[in-house]
C-alpha cells in the first residue's frame, strides 16, 4: 500500500514534466541533452547560493537562544534567489537550440524545474509517502511541484524576454516586476501563511498568481515573435 501511494505521488509530481517534454517539439530536435545541461546549470547555481548563504548570511536562529525570525535577514536570503535568474541567463546564452524561442524556453524551464524537483522533493516524498498511513500532505507536495513547473517555465520565458533587444521598452518594467514577484518565493510562502492556514487554499492562491504571471509572460512572448 505504501509503495502504491508512493508511486501515485511520484507520478503526480513527474508526469507533467514528462508530458510537457514528450508532447512538445523538443523530442524532434533531440533536446534531451539541452534539458540535462539546464539541470546541471541548476545544480551549479544552487552550489554557489549555498556557499554565499553559508558565508554571509549564517542563520541567526539559536545563536543567543532567540528563535525569532529576523525579517531583514530573510529578505536578504530571498534576494540571493536572484542568482537563479543569473543562472538561467547564463544557460540561455550558452544553450543552442535549433528552432523558435519557445524551444529554448521549454528546454531550460523543464531541465531547471526537473532538477529542482529531484533535489528538493524526491527524498522527502520517498520518506513520507512510504509511511504507514495515507496523508494528503504528500499529494499537496506533488501538486505544488506541478505549480512549480508553471513558475519555472515563466521564469525561463522572462529571462528570454529580458535578453531580447526587440522587446518594446515600455514592457521592460513589467518584465522586471514579474521577475521580482516570482523571485521571492520564501516571501510568497510567508504571505500565504499569514493569509490562511489552509494548505489547499494556499495552493490555490499560488496556482492563481502563477497562472496570471505565466499568462502575462505568454502575451509578451507573442508580441515579440509576432514581429
Amino acid at each position: 500500500m505504501t509503495l502504491f501511494h508512493f508511486g501515485n505521488c511520484l507520478a503526480l509530481s513527474y508526469a507533467p514534466y514528462f508530458i510537457a517534454y514528450r508532447y512538445s517539439s523538443l523530442p524532434e530536435y533531440n533536446a534531451f541533452w539541452k534539458c540535462l545541461r539546464a539541470g546541471l546549470a541548476y545544480l551549479a547555481t544552487q552550489a554557489v547560493k549555498m556557499v554565499v548563504l553559508a558565508t554571509f548570511f549564517a542563520s541567526s536562529e539559536g545563536v543567543n537562544g532567540n528563535s525569532k525570525i529576523d525579517f531583514n535577514v530573510e529578505v536578504m536570503k530571498g534576494t540571493m534567489d536572484l542568482l537563479d535568474f543569473l543562472g538561467l541567463y547564463v544557460i540561455m546564452q550558452r544553450l543552442r537550440v535549433t528552432g523558435q524561442g519557445e524551444l529554448k524556453i521549454l528546454a531550460v524551464g523543464l531541465g531547471w524545474g526537473c532538477a529542482e524537483l529531484l533535489c528538493t522533493q524526491l527524498l522527502p516524498l520517498w520518506v513520507q509517502a512510504r509511511g504507514t498511513e495515507f496523508t494528503w500532505a504528500n499529494v499537496q507536495t506533488a501538486l505544488d511541484s506541478n505549480i512549480g513547473l508553471i513558475q519555472h517555465l515563466t521564469r525561463a520565458g522572462l529571462v528570454w524576454l529580458w535578453m531580447r533587444t526587440d522587446l518594446k521598452k515600455r514592457f521592460l518594467p513589467l518584465v522586471v516586476v514579474l521577475m521580482a514577484v516570482l523571485n521571492y518565493r520564501s516571501m510568497q510562502s510567508l504571505a500565504l501563511l499569514l493569509l490562511t492556514d489552509d494548505v489547499w487554499m494556499q495552493l490555490l492562491a499560488k496556482f492563481v498568481y502563477s497562472v496570471v504571471a505565466s499568462s502575462i509572460t505568454f502575451v509578451l512572448f507573442l508580441t515579440v515573435i509576432a514581429k
